[in-house]
């Protein structure tokens, strides 16, 4: 609690980051490669101020988060697509920042909150492109997260099929239409869920719109259906 107190309230904080988070160099520097580093140097040990973390700004809150203890929350207003973007644009900064655990944490979250999806539109195409984007080189380099995309778009087939943007996303990234191939040429369909409640993860060989009975067995999932 002390850690996070501090967090929340900025005590004592002795280094800026660019977008004006308030933060620790003990704390920073202790928990990653890159801040020890950074740190290390006579000059940024003086001024500090670290000017050049760029992108998203609450994946930059989420790494620091971590840090304290907090438990990272984006702050989306119920848009599944833009969290599930926050949740990667914080992998990549973990992994540019030698952030332990937190890459884990990042990919823990962004496929509890895909495949708890129940309503795909353009938005979900929006993940789709930020995880086969060539541009995001940062992300590409664990295809965790195309994997990922693919099986849940390949299990969503009949409803996302019929959005022009998918296709134009199928069209656009060939390895997605590939990855799709490869769950076509797996075998039976398969269906993974992961409980929104308890993080369960289960499969089922049907859709869990057609068949109420897969779904979760834990208390708070039974309680949400009554």
């Amino acid at each position: 609690m002390g850690l996070q107190r501090h967090y929340r309230l900025g005590l004592f904080s002795d280094v800026t980051i660019n977008m004006e988070f308030k933060a620790h160099k003990l704390i920073l520097s202790s928990q990653s490669g890159y801040f020890y580093n950074f740190f290390s140097k006579p000059k940024n040990n003086t001024t500090n101020v670290v000017t050049h973390i760029y992108g998203n700004s609450q994946a930059v809150q989420s790494m620091i988060s971590f840090k304290y203890g907090v438990r990272y929350k984006p702050d989306v207003n119920h848009d599944p697509a833009a969290a599930a973007l926050v949740h990667i644009d914080t992998y990549a900064l973990a992994e540019e920042y030698q952030v332990d655990g937190l890459k884990e944490l990042a990919k823990f979250k962004f496929d509890t909150l895909v495949f708890s999806l129940r309503r795909f539109d353009g938005s979900f195409v929006r993940v789709i492109t930020e995880v086969y984007e060539s541009a995001n080189a940062s992300v590409l380099t664990d295809r965790e997260f195309q994997k990922t995309v693919a099986e849940v778009a390949y299990e969503n087939l009949d409803e996302l099929r019929d959005l022009p943007d998918f296709c134009g996303a199928s069209t656009r990234f060939p390895k997605f239409r590939a990855d799709l191939g490869q769950y076509g040429a797996s075998g039976p369909r398969e269906f993974r869920y992961i409980c929104q409640y308890c993080s369960r993860l289960w499969v089922s060989e049907r859709a869990m719109k057609d068949n109420r009975t897969d779904r979760c067995d834990c208390p708070k999932y039974r309680k949400s259906l009554m």
